[in-house]
């Protein structure tokens, strides 16, 4: 039982994942620019790929 209820966390990590990818992009465009200069894109990237990262080991 234990097994079952953790692929289902897995699944809906999952899905989790993919609808915050998808939302990313119309975030980061609604921001204001004094709010997100170059440096500041590029570590959000950088934590978003990290991120990523994390949760595909965890989906393994």
């Amino acid at each position: 039982m234990a097994y079952l209820n953790t692929n289902a966390s897995a699944a809906t990590l999952g899905r989790l994942l993919e609808a915050v990818r998808s939302l990313a992009p119309a975030i980061l465009q609604r921001m204001r620019p004094q709010e997100l200069d170059g440096q500041s894109l590029l570590e959000a990237q950088a934590r978003a790929e990290q991120a990523r990262a994390r949760v595909d080991r965890l989906l393994r």
